[in-house]
């Protein structure tokens, strides 16, 4: 059907499946690339091999700490050795794959911020530089309206401004080492100033074109900000998902968001994390609006994470 990239994600550790590496080789051995949202604790040097002798993929590890004693501290109940298995695999990964002179799997590591973390945000950088990570995204914790959540992990207001004293210097450090990041953005979201669905009030929604997102059990979603699924790909073949009738209501929907001014139907478009790719097929579609600097003038937050 055309689709060029693959992402292994959503509800669950990727690696836990026993066919995980199977996957990723037939991703591979088709020309596609592939990414992966995992906490590293699975992949040790054997699998590191592997996916070195495949080619195109990343690594998307949600560590959250840049130390032992953080690590504990957001990760309750792991063994007290994770941490230094996870730096070690991803030094060995960083060696691996500089003496076969290769540039994949590219390394992302991630931090979502909560109360737990919010005095590590410079050693995570720095423990980026140390297992050479390709990128660093930091990101807000997102309490999903759940009451115990937003008590335990979501930062008070004085660990708030503390994470944003260390914004400066994170950013300075991770340029010093030539290490990508997206602190703008996390700046912006960090202070809530970020609510999507201003921007789709000028512009539509074209996600329903680009991607699927189809979990272990086949159940189909347009969105992974969409909680209701279109189908089941146990039941339905994906070709007849994707061009049916739902679908294309959906599409519907999402393409006229900016006439409404509200949300699409079951979706949660105030914190969609696909703006970017929206940003970008709208500069296509409609460039002289796009050159002229309307969209510039009015979201200028929106057009520089896009740029990122």
């Amino acid at each position: 059907m055309g689709t060029r990239r693959f992402v292994f994600t959503g509800s669950g550790e990727p690696f836990l499946h026993q066919n995980a590496l199977e996957f990723m080789d037939r991703i591979s051995h088709a020309g596609c690339s592939f990414a992966v949202n995992t906490n590293g604790t699975l992949i040790g040097r054997e699998i590191i091999d592997e996916l070195v002798r495949m080619g195109p993929g990343e690594l998307r590890i949600n560590a959250l700490a840049g130390s032992k004693e953080t690590y504990l501290r957001t990760h309750p109940g792991v063994a007290h050795e994770t941490f230094d298995k996870l730096k070690n695999n991803l030094l060995y990964l960083a060696d691996r794959k500089k003496s076969l002179r290769v540039r994949y799997p590219e390394v992302t590591l991630f931090c979502v911020v909560v109360s737990q973390n919010h005095d590590g945000l410079v050693e995570f950088a720095e423990f980026a530089s140390l297992v050479e990570a390709d990128r660093v995204h930091y990101r807000p914790v997102y309490d999903i309206g759940d009451q115990g959540l937003a008590t335990t992990v979501v930062p008070t207001e004085k660990e708030a401004a503390h994470v944003r004293q260390q914004i400066f210097e994170v950013k300075s450090y991770l340029e010093s080492k030539k290490i990508a990041h997206n602190i703008n953005h996390f700046q912006i979201t960090f202070r809530n100033q970020l609510d999507t669905i201003e921007l789709y009030r000028i512009i539509p929604c074209y996600y329903g074109w680009l991607a699927t997102r189809i979990d272990a059990d086949g159940l189909v979603y347009p969105c992974c900000r969409c909680n209701e699924p279109l189908a089941n790909s146990y039941e339905q073949d994906l070709h007849e998902i994707w061009y049916g009738e739902r679908y294309r209501e959906f599409r519907k929907e999402a393409l006229q968001i900016n006439r409404r001014g509200t949300s699409v139907k079951s979706c949660v478009c105030n914190s969609c994390p696909h703006f970017t790719a929206n940003l970008r097929v709208y500069s296509m579609l409609h460039p002289i609006k796009w050159c002229a600097g309307g969209m510039k003038r009015i979201f200028p937050h929106y057009i520089k994470i896009g740029a990122q």
